[in-house]
């Protein structure tokens, strides 16, 4: 009798052995395997080797862990028979060893795994890989079994993935800002990268408020006055109703036409888009159908908004470099001026001027100066920072569009810091 408590004993500890590395094993992280692979202690290695073959690391756990658990029930079982008639004895033995699997075999052991998954895997990794290497014959029949009704049912064998997850990589990222290898806009860049794929059209579109869209019945050349009045390049055309939107004028269309007659006879069909579409796969779209604008509609049909290349690219790399192109951010005037576009990276804006300008809070000029000056300025307001002089060419009310700069000497400039 005590021989058999003695071994029942040796079969829960067992049986957490197996449930304990199962969990401590797949809790290490893709990045931590790595590491493993990599480094110069044998346990280590072992344990990136043996986690390249999940199914097969899988199957000697759970043919392990199923052989001792029933081992287990069936010597429990009969500890209790001998004090017991039969129905008796099966009914108290499977509530016992219910409790008992579950209790040593299965949450102890997986609450410790959990908490201390590096320890509990190198701790096991040897004699893991012992027991696995002498069931192999067996773990191959069941393997072979498993892949076929696997095929059977068109579902591919389990591979790891060897690539970092987007959790890993979000914390590389901020690591490398800490240490000064990436700078703010680098990070936010690759942290927009991220999320662009979570985005829905309506987040990122212009909506219709802020849409200009002209009549088929316009003239052409009123037409043609009003897309060169408001710097645009094209414009959604709505017959009768707005909503009735029937294609999109490009104003390079009446440069290549000698004479329009009517709109009709140049307006491109419309590209039409649900508001409710992901960024992503219309990003892609774009690139390969080669067309930067699509007319947003809602659930009913009804349009709603536009959505163009910009767009998304402004999701990811801002506005400063979306919206405005390089050549217009900075265009020099004599010797020591220039006309300045606040969306300008301030690092860029030093290595033009030739400043060492710094604030780990903003990524522009026209922040950095809102920053220094508590407030949006407004224009013709000119103040000084440090040797340079910048006036106020034109603002909006939640950010500044354009300013002039111009370095004076510090001998006459008050400077405002």
């Amino acid at each position: 009798m005590i021989l058999k408590v003695i071994l029942l004993g040796v079969f829960l500890i067992l049986s957490g052995f197996f449930s304990g590395s199962e969990t401590a094993l797949f809790s290490l992280g893709h990045g931590k395997l790595r590491g493993f692979a990599r480094s110069k202690v044998p346990k280590k290695r072992l344990i990136a080797k043996m986690m390249k073959n999940p199914v097969r690391l899988l199957a000697a756990l759970l043919l392990g862990n199923i052989f001792v658990n029933i081992a287990a029930a069936s010597l429990g079982e009969n500890i209790v028979s001998t004090f017991l008639r039969e129905r008796g004895a099966i009914a108290l033995s499977t509530l016992a060893m219910t409790f008992l699997i579950l209790a040593f075999g299965e949450i102890t052991p997986k609450t410790i795994a959990v908490q201390r998954s590096e320890t509990v895997a190198l701790w096991v990794s040897k004699p893991l890989d012992i027991f696995s290497s002498a069931i192999s014959p067996v773990r191959r029949v069941l393997r072979r079994t498993t892949e076929f009704f696997l095929a059977l049912l068109g579902v591919k064998t389990i591979e790891r993935d060897e690539g970092p997850s987007e959790g890993e990589l979000r914390t590389l990222v901020d690591i490398g800002f800490s240490e000064g290898v990436l700078n703010r806009l680098e990070r936010e860049i690759i942290h927009k990268v991220f999320s662009f794929h979570d985005k829905i059209v309506q987040q990122v579109m212009t909506p219709r408020v802020q849409v200009v869209s002209l009549s088929v019945d316009v003239p052409p050349q009123e037409a043609l006055s009003l897309l060169k009045g408001r710097r645009l390049s094209r414009a959604p055309v709505y017959e009768g109703e707005e909503d009735h939107i029937i294609g999109i004028l490009y104003i390079k269309d009446f440069i290549q036409m000698a004479e329009v007659g009517s709109l009709r006879d140049i307006v491109r069909p419309a590209q039409f888009v649900p508001e409710t579409r992901r960024i992503d796969p219309l990003f892609h779209e774009f690139r390969t159908r080669r067309h930067h604008f699509s007319v947003v509609i809602d659930e009913y049909g009804v349009f709603c908004g536009i959505v163009t290349m910009d767009d998304l690219l402004e999701e990811v790399v801002g506005e400063s470099f979306a919206a405005v192109p390089r050549k217009d951010l900075f265009k020099r005037i004599g010797r020591s001026a220039a006309l300045v576009k606040g969306v300008m990276e301030l690092e860029m804006f030093n290595r033009k001027m030739g400043t060492k300008l710094a604030d780990p809070e903003v990524q522009s000029i026209g922040g950095y100066v809102i920053s220094r000056l508590g407030r949006i300025p407004e224009a013709k307001e000119r103040l000084r920072i440090g040797d340079l002089q910048f006036e106020i060419i034109k603002a909006e009310p939640n950010r500044i569009v354009r300013m002039l700069v111009k370095k004076v000497s510090r001998t006459r400039a008050g400077a405002r810091e």
